[in-house]
């Protein structure tokens, strides 16, 4: 496999696994798929034997003066269907749960939420796959049930076909692109122990914690699936 973090959605993902979370721009549908999801890959890394899975539960925290637009957030989170409502937190709780965060005014936790490491994942899943025929640089051109169809003519038939191609199955599926813009932050004992959004009435950044020293950081979602280098402007 080409290691370039372009040929998969996964090599830039954050691995967050939040159906409580994803309430405020889907639906319940969603979310159900979203907490099946999460039983998978339970299933997955203790089949592994490996640590990929934190199920810690996430956290929404917002500041001083942007409640407003945090509780218009945490309403459609509460309305949609959520199986585990957001929790809100006192600040003495908020400090048992992360000592490292400092200056939150207000915050809630989404119970149940998860995180995977999709890079690790997938390295284990190619270096604990006996008997598995990988088949390296062949395009996938349509997914029927149970059919691989190549772009060279050749049909793979199988018991279970999985489609992943992402915005590649736009001639199939209704699937849109969104980009994300991300940072990988070395920071040595940054002591955080679960994924965090920050309610703002205009930027949604959110952390997630890869190991000790390292932290990814997200801060947009741009409904393009453009790969061209972002132009910025500051005035």
């Amino acid at each position: 496999p080409l290691f370039d973090g372009r040929g998969a959605a996964a090599f830039s993902a954050a691995g967050m696994l939040s159906p409580t979370a994803e309430l405020d721009s889907g639906g319940p549908e969603i979310a159900e798929l979203g907490w099946r999801s999460i039983a998978a890959w339970r299933g997955i890394a203790a089949a592994l034997r490996l640590p990929l899975l934190r199920q810690g539960g996430s956290l929404m925290l917002a500041h001083r003066h942007d409640l407003g637009a945090a509780q218009r957030v945490i309403a459609r989170l509460d309305t949609r269907g959520a199986w585990r409502a957001p929790q809100p937190l006192t600040a003495e709780r908020l400090a048992e749960l992360e000592p490292a965060l400092q200056g939150a005014a207000h915050a809630w936790l989404l119970a149940g939420e998860a995180q995977i490491d999709p890079v690790a994942t997938l390295d284990a899943l190619f270096a604990q796959s006996p008997g598995v025929a990988w088949h390296w640089g062949c395009t996938v051109s349509q997914v029927d049930a149970g059919v691989l169809r190549l772009d060279d003519g050749r049909v793979h038939r199988c018991a279970l076909a999985v489609d992943a191609r992402g915005v590649g199955a736009r001639a199939q599926l209704p699937v849109r692109g969104v980009r994300g813009e991300t940072a990988w932050l070395h920071a040595p004992g940054h002591g955080l122990r679960r994924p965090v959004r920050l309610l703002h009435p205009r930027h949604r950044v959110y952390l997630v914690p890869r190991d000790a020293d390292t932290v990814f950081v997200g801060a947009s979602e741009i409904e393009s699936a453009s790969r061209d280098s972002a132009r910025c402007s500051s005035r």
